[in-house]
């Protein structure tokens, strides 16, 4: 069964003739796939290494070096909390504890209402502002839960 769609297919022929292999092609493809789907899903992978000559685990191992290209749906706002040393020791366990408390969404899912979805990444690039957290592409330091439940308040 056929997964990609007519527009996506169009945007990856587009992108292939801009490249001279296939395989410098992987993550233009996958970022385009990822916008049309929100994701980039077990028939993607698959279709893609059909299309471009390519086992499923070469994309799959593009998909994750890269923390931008999201293998599974997230929330309308997907918090990324940094688990690295100097996050984590400045407050951001506290941060996943008050998260799963007070918003009810464990690591690696989504909030009852799937507004939410929360994921630890290795380390966002703001340790002079720890503990950090990114929600969608946008980046908050110094948080502490009060703080961070007057950001997700504001952002309904």
């Amino acid at each position: 069964m056929k997964f990609l769609t007519g527009n996506t297919e169009k945007d990856i022929k587009k992108i292939l003739t801009q490249y001279e292999n296939s395989r410098s092609a992987i993550l233009p493809i996958l970022k385009v796939i990822q916008e049309d789907y929100g994701y980039i899903s077990d028939e993607a992978i698959e279709e893609l290494s059909e299309i471009l000559g390519l086992k499923q685990g070469e994309i799959k191992e593009v998909i994750s070096f890269y923390t931008m290209l999201k293998t599974s749906p997230e929330g309308k706002y997907h918090i990324q909390i940094c688990r690295n040393v100097v996050c984590y020791l400045n407050g951001g366990k506290q941060l996943i504890e008050f998260l799963e408390k007070e918003y009810s969404v464990k690591v690696g899912s989504f909030s009852k209402n799937k507004k939410l979805s929360l994921s630890l990444v290795e380390c966002i690039g703001q340790c002079e502002i720890a503990p950090a957290v990114q929600i969608n592409d946008d980046f908050y330091g110094n948080m502490n839960p009060e703080k961070l439940k007057k950001l997700l308040t504001s952002l309904d």
